[in-house]
C-alpha cells in the first residue's frame, strides 16, 4: 500500500510427482532478494513448503505438510520511546496432518486434521498472535 516502486529478486522452484499410483509428492522452494526497505522486511530469505498425500484405502487419504519460513525481520512502535523498534522475528517451521475419506457418493467427504502439529510457538508478525496446535474435525457437503 504505498505509492514508490520496490524490488524484490529471487527464484522459486516447484515440484510434483505420484509413486505408486497411491502417493503424491509436492515441494516448493522460493528464495527472494528484497531490498533494504522497510515494506519488504516481512519477507523471508528462504521459504520451504513441501506435502505427501497418501490413499491409504480406497477413497481414504492422509496429508501430511510442512512449511519452513526463514528469519526475517519486522518493526514495532514503542509507547516507551515514541520511536519505531526494528526487530528480528526467528524462523519457524509447522507440520500439518489431515485425514479425508470420501463417500461412494461424490458430494459426501469426512475430514479430521491437526495443523502446527509440534505446537510450534512462532510470530509471523510482532503483536499478533498465531495459532498453537488445532484440531478439526467435519464433513464436507457438495451441492
Amino acid at each position: 500500500n504505498v505509492e514508490e516502486e520496490l524490488t524484490a529478486r529471487g527464484v522459486e522452484v516447484m515440484g510434483q510427482t505420484v509413486l505408486f499410483d497411491k502417493v503424491n509428492l509436492t515441494a516448493n522452494y522460493t528464495f527472494t532478494e528484497r531490498e533494504n526497505v522497510p515494506q519488504l522486511r516481512r519477507i523471508p530469505k528462504h521459504k520451504v513448503n513441501a506435502s505427501a498425500r497418501v490413499e491409504v484405502l480406497k477413497r481414504a487419504f492422509l496429508t501430511a505438510r510442512y512449511q519452513y519460513n526463514h528469519q526475517r525481520g519486522d518493526a514495532f512502535f514503542d509507547l516507551n520511546t515514541f520511536s519505531t523498534q526494528n526487530v528480528e522475528l526467528r524462523s519457524y517451521q509447522l507440520v500439518d496432518l489431515d485425514a479425508t475419506y470420501k463417500l461412494n457418493r461424490k458430494d459426501v467427504t469426512f475430514f479430521a486434521g491437526v495443523s502446527n502439529l509440534l505446537d510450534e510457538d512462532y510470530q509471523e508478525a510482532v503483536g499478533f498472535q498465531t495459532r498453537g496446535r488445532t484440531y478439526k474435525v467435519g464433513v464436507r457437503l457438495g451441492f
